[in-house]
């Protein structure tokens, strides 16, 4: 899949059964993620930050507070998005 600007909009260019179809980010995103195929799924702060519709600042104090980041050795980030989620809907309501 690749992804191509299409109106302005950021979209996943999707292939099936010969058709192909445009897909809004966001939702192809929920749909990968909410999807776990036998394997624990992470993200970098960009991508989660889209993922949950917040600033890549937000994003990475909520990653902190959650303790869902795994840092290798290489100096890179992988966040657990679902651990994200989990952590999110233990806070109180504002």
């Amino acid at each position: 899949m690749k992804k191509e600007m299409v109106e302005d909009d950021e979209r996943v260019e999707c292939h099936y059964n010969g058709s192909v179809f445009y897909i809004p980010t966001k939702i192809f995103m929920e749909a990968v993620f909410a999807t776990q195929i036998g394997r624990k799924l992470f993200v970098r702060y960009k991508t989660g930050a889209q993922l949950f519709d917040v600033s890549e600042r937000t994003f990475t104090d909520i990653a902190k507070e959650a303790d869902a980041i795994h840092k290798r050795n290489s100096g890179l980030a992988f966040i657990d998005p679902g651990a994200v989620s989990r952590y999110i809907r233990t806070l109180p309501p504002e």
